[in-house]
Parts: structure tokens; sequence; C-alpha cells
């Protein structure tokens, strides 16, 4: 998995590239962390980049965050605080 960071005023954002699904773990870690990711899944095929997406949503959504989609496979994730 290849992280870069992505500088915006106060507010820096990580993006994450999924490789495979064992990278949601990293990926999880890396919301926690920063709060804010930007997470590619467009690496893997289509199936498990959605079950992916729809797990980080979940846990976006019980830590009373936000997501939204950038593009196809391309989503960012933001823990409010």
């Amino acid at each position: 998995m290849k992280n870069i960071i992505i500088k915006n005023n106060d507010n820096p954002s990580k993006v994450v590239i999924i490789n495979q699904i064992e990278d949601i773990d990293t990926a999880l870690e890396q919301l926690k962390e920063n709060m804010s990711i930007i997470v590619n899944a467009s690496n893997v095929n289509k199936r498990e980049g959605l079950r992916m997406i729809d797990f980080l949503s979940g846990y976006c959504y019980a830590c009373n965050g936000i997501y939204k989609k950038i593009d196809e496979m391309i989503y960012k994730f933001e823990i409010k605080r």
C-alpha cells in the first residue's frame, strides 16, 4: 500500500491506495490518526473494492464522520472531531 500526504491548510489528508483487502486495517489506522483520508480502491476488483468502501463508510458513520465520492472507486472519508 502506498500513502501520499496532501496538505490543505490545517487539514492534511492522506491518500491510501488499496491493493488488497488486507490493506483495510492500515486504512482504518490512518483514518483514526489523521481524521481524513482519500481511498483509491481502483486497483482491486470492483466487488472487493465496493466491500472495502462499504466497510469504511460504516466505520465513518459509527464515528460520526462523513464520506464523499470523488471519482470511480475513489472516496474521501473524514471523521469530525
